[in-house]
């Protein structure tokens, strides 16, 4: 995932989805307006496959650092951060529950 500064947009890399993925979205009806699409100029990809964990670093501004990113790879790292994820997860409170 990086910014393209030019259009200011963000742009998402990943592996292909597969076809048995892609017959998945298309009957949950995920396509454009939910017509079970995908439309033109569009695709699917795969960004997090539990492979790889792609770490993105700032400085104390909330700005870029040099390096910007850095993708790891490691069995024990992607395990981890796997991990911590369902920790927290399991203690988010539910959108509809939630409220300030």
């Amino acid at each position: 995932m990086w910014l393209d500064e030019d259009n200011r947009e963000i742009v998402f890399q990943g592996w292909d989805a597969d076809g048995e993925l892609l017959v998945r979205i298309l009957e949950a009806g995920h396509g454009e307006d939910h017509s079970n699409t995908i439309p033109g100029g569009e695709s699917v990809v795969r960004l997090f496959d539990g492979t790889a964990v792609l770490v993105n670093f700032f400085d104390g501004n909330g700005n870029w650092a040099t390096p910007k990113q850095e993708l790891q790879t490691g069995p024990d790292v992607v395990a981890l951060c796997a991990t911590a994820f369902e920790a927290v997860w399991e203690r988010a409170v539910p959108h509809d529950r939630y409220s300030v």
